[in-house]
């Protein structure tokens, strides 16, 4: 078996670029999150999602055009594990279609009471 080939990339405390550019989007759309459902979308500037994520608006703008852009990932976001969640519920239920709607309707309803900042 060959070895692996060597990069040059270099790394913070062990953490490549790329991953460090995941966890600053990652604290980016959890503060927005938080921020959003605490303060309210049009009370939120972009600075305090930056402080609260502990990173810069230079930062901000190599994920986001705006803030509308993180509103409408966390929008995508909340979307996907909500239909994750809701199509695992459907597969565990029975082929009754009633019986198949109520769990359906359950997940859903689990998922946002989960965290009702996901509904805010």
């Amino acid at each position: 078996m060959a070895p692996a080939p060597k990069t040059n990339e270099r790394r913070y405390k062990g953490r490549t670029t790329r991953q460090l550019r995941g966890e600053r989007r990652e604290r980016l759309l959890a503060a927005a999150l938080e921020l959003f459902a605490e303060r309210g979308y049009a009370n939120t500037p972009i600075e305090t999602i930056c402080a609260t994520a502990k990173v810069t608006t230079r930062h901000f703008y190599e994920h986001f055009k705006s803030r509308e852009a993180v509103l409408s990932s966390l929008l995508d976001q909340i979307r996907d594990e909500a239909s994750a969640v809701i199509l695992q519920a459907l597969g565990a239920a029975n082929d009754n279609p009633t019986e198949r709607a109520i769990e359906g309707l359950k997940a859903f309803i689990a998922y946002y009471l989960g965290d009702p900042r996901r509904a805010r």
